[in-house]
């Protein structure tokens, strides 16, 4: 992980991705991801392939399949090679050149490029129909738990006909196709790799030469919104403030942080704020032991600027490095608190970096979602009476304060 020192902390790791403000911004984030770029996509056909109108069969087909390159995350992908699939009882498909191309971020496919083709299909006993290059066609994508997805196209098409006993020439849509594929991703030495695909939700992109990294939403503007990071046995902590005493750690953790007010705009890629709520907080690892406390944040937030790429992994693993200063309105400070026995204050300022830990991609059924990893060191803080003392905290102002987040970010609209 590159680290920033002297600068706010944190590790940004995304579930999926894809300018700073110069750039311009897919509407609908999304798209393929692997674990190593340039990656090989290979589709399999799985199961039957069915052309139909109506209850009539047009074709039954199988042994279709196809290939792509995929060089960089979050991308549609354009297949360049198919293999037309063989069909029962003297039917056939021919591709004639056309390709197709798949956008998890919209959850459609293409039939194209414009003017190839088009696709040929022979009905048996009755003669041809053309299937026309067209775009938006119905599919779904599910992650596999193997390193594949699974898609499966599902639609009904435009198609024309000439010449056919069995139906009227003209042009036409309702042409049903099903059909689905197995993708599996090798890399450039031909080594079997992971592959997924996102279509939605928050998304960290850029890193490469040409782009800044940046935090990117499926629309704008979209409220960045969070909360401590826990999904299945991944449990995150939440340690506002921490100090070691000689003896051990004091610690004032918190069960329940809520995030929100980091409106996204496509102007405001690369900085975006979050105001947060703590609750169910305690101190521990001081002369008194587990005390209850309370946190206000008055106006302070947190500020996320300056996103930086540290390491890029592809599909199991991106992270970035970002700056990230606590800003507050002039004489206002985070305050934890136990009654008026204790006040400890944290005030505006810009964190010292540590090295971020335990890092993992987070995916979830309704798009990508973003852990944000936030450790830091040197924090400073005034504790306000003598009293804190028995929590670990000696009353003055320190700079000895740590600092852990671990939290989940998605996005709403």
């Amino acid at each position: 992980m590159k680290i920033i020192r002297g600068l706010a902390a944190a590790a940004l790791v995304v579930a999926a991705v894809a300018a700073t403000p110069a750039v311009a911004v897919s509407a609908e984030p999304g798209g393929f991801v692997a674990d190593d770029y340039p990656a090989t996509l290979q589709g399999s056909q799985q199961g039957t392939l069915n052309v139909s109108l109506g209850t009539f069969q047009v074709v039954e087909c199988s042994g279709m399949g196809f290939e792509g390159t995929l060089d960089e995350p979050l991308s549609p992908l354009a297949t360049s090679e198919i293999t037309d699939p063989s069909c029962e009882a003297g039917g056939s498909l021919a591709m004639t050149g056309c390709q197709l191309e798949l956008h998890p971020e919209t959850e459609s496919a293409d039939i194209g490029t414009a003017g190839c083709g088009p696709v040929k299909v022979t009905w048996p006993g009755c003669g041809s129909l053309s299937i026309l290059p067209q775009e938006g066609i119905s599919t779904s994508y599910e992650n596999a738990g193997e390193g594949s997805v699974i898609v499966a196209i599902d639609d009904y098409l435009e198609y024309s006909v000439k010449g056919n006993v069995c139906h009227p020439s003209g042009t036409f849509s309702g042409l049903r196709l099903t059909v689905s594929f197995e993708i599996t991703a090798t890399d450039e030495d031909e080594n079997s790799i992971g592959t997924s695909a996102y279509n939605g939700g928050l998304f960290l992109a850029g890193g490469s030469e040409e782009v800044e990294p940046y935090l990117a939403a499926s629309k704008y503007p979209a409220q960045v919104v969070g909360e401590r990071l826990q999904l299945g046995e991944l449990e995150g902590e939440i340690t506002l403030l921490e100090r070691d005493t000689g003896e051990g750690t004091a610690k004032v953790s918190c069960e329940v942080v809520e995030l929100g007010g980091g409106e996204l705009t496509e102007s405001s890629l690369n900085e975006f704020n979050l105001d947060a709520t703590y609750s169910e907080c305690e101190v521990d690892g001081g002369p008194v032991g587990h005390t209850e406390m309370s946190v206000e944040m008055e106006s302070c937030y947190y500020q996320f600027s300056e996103l930086e790429d540290a390491t890029v992994g592809g599909g199991s693993e991106m992270e970035y490095a970002t700056t990230v200063d606590v800003v507050c309105d002039e004489g206002d400070a985070i305050t934890i608190a136990y009654g008026t026995l204790c006040t400890l204050e944290v005030p505006a300022q810009t964190l010292t970096t540590e090295e971020p830990t335990g890092t993992t991609n987070l995916f979830e059924e309704d798009g990508a979602v973003v852990t944000l990893l936030m450790t830091a060191a040197e924090v400073g803080y005034t504790s306000k009476n003598k009293n804190c003392q028995l929590l670990g905290f000696p009353k003055g102002t320190h700079e000895d304060g740590g600092l852990r987040s671990d939290m989940l970010l998605r996005a709403e609209y």
